[in-house]
């Protein structure tokens, strides 16, 4: 190792935001001093806590991919 110190994550995605795992990552998230983008296949934002964006993300669909990570440094990876 070099010494560095780690830079912590600005802007983290979420997947599988709408399920039970993902929902509270983002709700933790949503409280801190991080950005926070919660990704689904519904991209549904009306039941997020204040502050944080929804883009849709299907793994299914590729077309979804490179909206959905743009602009993010970190990815929280839920899948089922």
């Amino acid at each position: 190792m070099s010494g560095a110190r780690p830079t912590r994550p600005t802007q983290v995605l979420v997947t599988g935001a709408g399920g039970n795992v993902g929902r509270e990552v983002v709700r933790a998230l949503a409280q801190g001093e991080v950005g926070c983008t919660a990704a689904d296949r519904r991209a549904d934002a009306s039941a997020l806590p204040a502050g944080v964006s929804a883009r849709k993300l299907d793994f299914r669909d590729r077309a979804t991919w490179d909206h959905a990570i743009e602009g993010h440094d970190a990815l929280f990876l839920v899948r089922s």
